[in-house]
This record gives C-alpha cells, sequence and structure tokens, in this order.
C-alpha cells in the first residue's frame, strides 16, 4: 500500500494557502495528512485555522527563539516530532535553516507563486506578489 505523506506547514500569514491544502486532503484531491503548523507569527491567521481543524501548532520565532541557530534546531525538532515527510513553506516569509534544510533535503516545497528574491521582500505577499509578478511577465 502507498503511503501517505505527512504534511508540515510552515506559514507566516493568513493562512489562505494552508486552508486550501487542507481542503485539497479532506476532499482526496492530495493524498496528504496535515500534521503540524509552524508559524513565526504568534498572531497568524494559519496558526488560528489551525486550531480550529484540530491541528498541533506552534509559535516559533525570533521571539520565542532569539538565537537563530536554536530556533532552527526548535523548527526541525518540531517538524520531526510530528513525523513530518514533506514541508510546505505556505507562505512562510522567513529563510530557511540549514539544520532543517539538510533534516528535509529535496522534501521541501515553497508555493510561492513567484521567483524569489525577484517578487520577494517587504509588502511582497498576499495578491502584490502576483501583481508584481505579471507586471515584469515573469515565467513560472
Amino acid at each position: 500500500m502507498e503511503k501517505i505523506l505527512r504534511l508540515g506547514f510552515l506559514a507566516s500569514g493568513r493562512g489562505s494557502n494552508l486552508q486550501a491544502i487542507l481542503q485539497a486532503c479532506r476532499d482526496g484531491r492530495l493524498r496528504a495528512v496535515p500534521a503540524v503548523v509552524i508559524s513565526n507569527n504568534a498572531d497568524s491567521g494559519a496558526l488560528a485555522l489551525a486550531g480550529r481543524e484540530g491541528l498541533p501548532a506552534c509559535h516559533l520565532s525570533g521571539k520565542t527563539h532569539p538565537d537563530p541557530d536554536v530556533l532552527d534546531k526548535a523548527i526541525t525538532a518540531a517538524l520531526q516530532q510530528h513525523d513530518v515527510d514533506l514541508v510546505v513553506l505556505a507562505g512562510y516569509m522567513k529563510r530557511i535553516g540549514p539544520v532543517t534544510l539538510r533534516a528535509y533535503r529535496h522534501r521541501i516545497i515553497n508555493i510561492h507563486p513567484a521567483l524569489l528574491p525577484h517578487h520577494g521582500g517587504k509588502g511582497m505577499y498576499g495578491l502584490a506578489v502576483h501583481e508584481a509578478r505579471i507586471a515584469a511577465s515573469a515565467h513560472p
């Protein structure tokens, strides 16, 4: 029998990408199980959504772990604690640390709709990213 992937989400904002993926899992369009949501923003919609859905969730950021190396290890530990197979960057607005990158090599997918860093940075989230990409005639 085919293994069903366990998804770990890193998100920073409203959680609209997360919501769409959760719905796809529920509908059977995506053969995967949401395992954990991690956000660098304690007030993110993604954490609120995880709470409403009964998903394990936590806030891990420079506020909870001022040392970037310790934060990187905490993120990796949270993903591993929930047996995550694939990490989904669902609007995550921070860099991924080397420990997490090593632990999940070839198992991280970024669903950011634009080429980074060309259409990233301050103000580049939500509809602004899509508009900038279209204006620049960027190719996927």
